[in-house]
């Protein structure tokens, strides 16, 4: 469950609202030696190149466009597609599978059956932009948000802009609005945008047929597809992170590999930096009663990181995500807490005992808090998961 290799690639969460400065990237490691026939031929391609763009500038400045659309990209500039921040799930082993979080300039899809816990998850992404100081904007198809929830779970509902529309191309043509406005004048912190859900989108043709006998064939396809051509180049200038939510599908007549697959056409998956599927992996219980559940999240598709890695969270149904029980599990786990009898004992204080009903309460101390959120990022680093060893 805890690999011994730590990754290598990015595992930080940049929990600051200010932009990284391009002077902060890791040193670009030292060239391969050239042999003399290499140096020549990268000469003469150089200048060809620099001939080329040379070129192509004079017929842009003819144009009456801009020449600086063409360039070279040095190690130093940083381009529109550079990922340069991550909002924080608020799980440090999600935030490690995904490259450091929720990549700000980028969309991410989440797809899983019903009953699992991609809205909650959602949700909490929510509360991570606000803990960095920026905003979020809840597109609501499923017409479902319980406020109650989002205030419990410490969401202030004063930096969450909500939309509940009528059909996808409406959703699509105010999001379209809300990221030119931010590309114009860029927020000081990112901007988190939650779309629930995909498979509950109503295509506007679709909702004016006079009966449910009339049939359209791929509609969603066709509005996500165009949507998604126009939103993807405006979420780095605009400083968001987009995040769909979607649900499976069977796929009718399948005999092996994927049973299911998520609706909405293949421009999503195409777009999308990362997708993540979420499966159940257990129920927790309190002797007979239910209490919470286990949720383990894998990365089909990661451009950040390596793709098909794994973790496992925990979703209490009493007050929802809860990265505390999460921290609780995984410390229990890896042994950093030891019981004694019906005690918790830390590592990092032999003297302590607590029971687990007073855990939350210790988690809102701020020392005891920092020392269990130091605990779960060493845990982390070390390539422990939560719980997910295997999927289930």
């Amino acid at each position: 469950r805890c690999p011994r290799t730590p990754s290598t690639w990015r595992s930080t969460t940049i929990a600051s609202s200010a932009r990284r400065a391009p002077a902060s990237r890791p040193p670009s490691p030292a060239p391969a030696a050239k042999s003399s026939c290499e140096s020549k031929q990268g000469a003469a391609s150089t200048k060809l190149a620099a001939s080329l763009v040379a070129g192509l500038r004079a017929g842009l400045v003819k144009k009456k466009l801009d020449p600086t659309l063409v360039g070279f990209i040095t190690e130093d500039d940083v381009v529109t597609s550079d990922v340069l921040e991550f909002i924080p799930t608020l799980f440090p082993q999600m935030d490690r599978i995904m490259g450091g979080g929720w990549p700000v300039g980028r969309s991410v899809e989440l797809f899983s059956p019903e009953g699992i816990g991609k809205s909650a998850l959602m949700h909490l992404g929510c509360k991570g932009v606000q803990t960095v100081g920026g905003i979020a904007v809840f597109i609501d198809h499923e017409h479902s948000l319980d406020t109650q929830k989002i205030i419990q779970l410490g969401i202030d509902p004063k930096r969450l802009i909500y939309h509940a529309p009528d059909t996808i191309e409406q959703s699509l043509d105010i999001l379209q609005s809300i990221l030119e406005t931010l590309a114009e004048d860029p927020p000081p912190a990112p901007v988190f945008i939650g779309w629930d859900s995909v498979a509950a989108g109503v295509p506007e043709a679709e909702l004016n047929e006079d009966s449910v006998q009339d049939s359209h064939v791929g509609l969603v396809a066709r509005a996500m597809a165009k949507g998604c051509r126009k939103l993807v180049g405006l979420l780095p200038a605009a400083r968001a992170c987009l995040v769909f939510v979607n649900q499976v599908r069977d796929k009718i007549g399948v005999m092996w590999g994927e049973k299911t697959d998520s609706p909405g056409g293949r421009a999503i998956k195409a777009f999308a930096s990362i997708r993540i599927r979420l499966t159940h992996k257990k129920v927790l219980r309190q002797g007979e009663k239910a209490t919470g559940q286990l949720v383990f999240a894998k990365t089909v598709k990661n451009r950040l990181a390596p793709p098909f890695q794994t973790a496992s969270y925990l979703i209490d149904y009493a007050r929802g995500p809860s990265p505390e029980l999460s921290a609780l599990q995984m410390l229990l786990e890896s042994r950093v807490l030891k019981t004694s009898g019906v005690y918790l004992v830390p590592e990092w204080n032999h003297e302590l005992r607590l029971k687990r009903s007073d855990w939350l309460t210790y988690m809102a101390e701020a020392d005891f808090r920092e020392k269990v959120t130091a605990a779960v990022q060493k845990l982390v680093e070390a390539g422990c998961t939560g719980g997910a060893s295997t999927e289930e």
